[in-house]
């Protein structure tokens, strides 16, 4: 087993972003949460009679893209990374987090978080979550390079 190549993987970063859906994808699906999250019901996962399929859709969305660990976005973005997952999944993390963050400095605290938003809490949130994200990013490119063998061993023996 070898130490990964750090230098190389920061190196790699512009070009996977420039050429490939690693950060693109995700990116995208949790932007496009955060503005489905700024309505209020969305936000405080309130389901009501009359909710249209969009908003119970926005609700899923942001339950599974960016409510912490937003552990599918981290997964999907560092798979797709041909290199440096670990990375990819470190900053889709952080990216999902902050915005999260952000979305709970707009509407303040909501019932299933017993927190109000303060500098201290977004430190420690980021803190605590980011090598999360790192893990898991790793975890999901062993996991990519784990099935490549696999399907190239499949192969050899068909």
């Amino acid at each position: 087993m070898t130490l990964p190549d750090i230098a190389a993987d920061v190196r790699a970063l512009p070009w996977i972003a420039r050429h490939t859906l690693a950060l693109v994808l995700p990116l995208a699906a949790v932007v496009a949460t955060f503005v489905v999250a700024l309505d209020p019901s969305v936000f405080l996962l309130e389901t009501q009679p009359g909710d249209s399929a969009i908003v119970v859709l926005g609700r899923a969305m942001y339950q599974f893209l960016m409510l912490p660990p937003p552990v599918t976005v981290v997964f999907v973005g560092a798979v797709l990374a041909p290199r440096a997952g670990w990375l990819v999944g470190g900053i889709v993390g952080l990216v999902s987090t902050a915005l999260f963050l952000v979305l709970l400095g707009i509407h303040g605290p909501a019932p299933y978080f017993a927190f109000a938003l303060t500098p201290q809490v977004a430190v420690q949130t980021l803190a605590a979550y980011v090598p999360i994200y790192v893990l898991l990013g790793a975890f999901a490119s062993w996991y990519r390079r784990f099935l490549m063998g696999m399907q190239a061993r499949t192969r050899q023996r068909a």
